[in-house]
């Protein structure tokens, strides 16, 4: 894979040279964070190292012109930030879902950095840098994809998807009282989509908030509603709610991620099942698969009544378990997604670590839905 080096590294270990926060203590002094294989950049058998997973990125235009941006921003927010306490290194990967051609060597994302002038921008598949202090941020832009054959980047010049891999990381020598008091106190990371208009005005912004891999959960849920104006032909959503997801496996085995639907009364229960509001995406490691959910579910249609499944009552999809009068109607739906990572006997895998997104678009505005973090285990109550 080839490298974009943006800054000059000039450490590989977290050390003190001032204390960050005079007069307190942190107690945790575990190896926890220390992984056992070479770090990225620099020598060694074992390196410290915190991951986020971010399940979407979006960069390059559509056939209309218009175009979509991904920015990515992380840092170590310890503000003000303490004299010559050197902050450690980061490593950023992009991982995109097409298919690599048989000619290519590696993918690669156009990558700008805007911390500093002039911009630093340069083609890779993965870029490295530094903190140079404790308080430090950094952002990059991406705009475009391409494959890298060897000796030249060869732009797609279409719309690229996938994930992004960022890990903070430090040497093996590193002192892991630090490691974990400044990875878990002042870490952070989000990433911004942006989508411009054929004319390069910005329409829409909306932000992914970064969520460490040991904070991950094997199911997750989020509020969502869907509507729209069905008496038109074709339908029109043009200025209804609409909202799209995206989930990946953040893991390194295969899994399979169950994504169910329910209605906003709580329906359908346990010991009821609606398999016109269920389907299930098998992802490998560091994979995603994003979908809008209107139209997924509304594959289903030939096998659930020839209808579109969020757009027909409980009454009709399932009237051995529901009787008349059941919701939701033909105006729409209003209720919760739930993501399971499960296993092939359709029970949950307590130790698998997906991350879903999920965005709300109402007309023309883009709102990011809050998660809501579910114990790995499904309760029995």
């Amino acid at each position: 894979m080839r490298l974009e080096k943006l800054f000059p590294i000039l450490v590989a270990i977290i050390s003190v040279m001032a204390t960050p926060a005079q007069g307190q203590s942190y107690s945790d002094c575990s190896q926890k964070y220390l992984v056992n294989e070479p770090p990225p950049i620099g020598s060694g058998s074992s390196h410290y190292r915190r991951r986020i997973v971010f399940p979407w990125y979006a960069v390059g235009p559509n056939p209309d012109g218009s175009r979509w941006e991904t920015r990515l921003v992380f840092g170590l927010a310890a503000v003000p930030a303490p004299q010559d306490f050197l902050g450690g290194n980061y490593f950023v990967q992009y991982k995109t879902m097409r298919e690599k051609p048989s000619w290519a060597v590696a993918e690669a994302l156009r990558d700008t950095s805007v911390i500093s002038l002039p911009h630093f921008t340069g083609w890779g598949g993965a870029f490295f840098g530094n903190f140079p202090r404790l308080g430090s941020r950094i952002e990059l832009h991406l705009t475009e994809f391409s494959w890298w054959d060897g000796n030249n980047n060869i732009p797609t010049n279409d719309l690229d998807m996938g994930v992004v891999v960022l890990d903070f990381y430090a040497g093996e020598k590193s002192n892991p009282c630090e490691v974990n008091k400044v990875w878990d106190n002042f870490a952070y990371a989000q990433l911004v989509f942006l989508f411009r208009r054929p004319d390069g005005t910005v329409e829409w912004q909306v932000s992914e908030p970064g969520i460490f891999v040991d904070q991950l959960s094997s199911r997750w849920a989020a509020p969502i509603n869907i509507s729209g104006d069905l008496s038109s032909n074709p339908p029109d959503f043009t200025d209804f709610e609409d909202p799209s997801f995206a989930v990946a496996n953040a893991g390194d085995k295969e899994v399979r991620v169950r994504v169910s639907l329910f209605h906003s009364s709580g329906e359908p229960s346990d010991g009821r099942n609606v398999s016109c509001w269920q389907r299930t995406i098998t992802l490998g490691p560091l994979r995603t698969e994003g979908h809008v959910i209107r139209d997924w579910f509304g594959e289903l249609a030939p096998k659930c009544g020839g209808k579109n499944p969020l757009f027909t009552s409980l009454s009709d999809l399932a009237p051995n378990q529901f009787g008349a009068g059941w919701p939701p109607g033909p105006s729409g739906f209003r209720g919760t997604i739930l993501f399971e990572a499960v296993d092939a006997s359709g029970n949950v895998d307590p130790s698998a670590k997906i991350i879903p997104l999920v965005i709300q678009r109402v007309g023309d505005s883009l709102t990011n839905v809050q998660l809501v973090k579910l114990p790995p285990v499904k309760p029995t109550w």
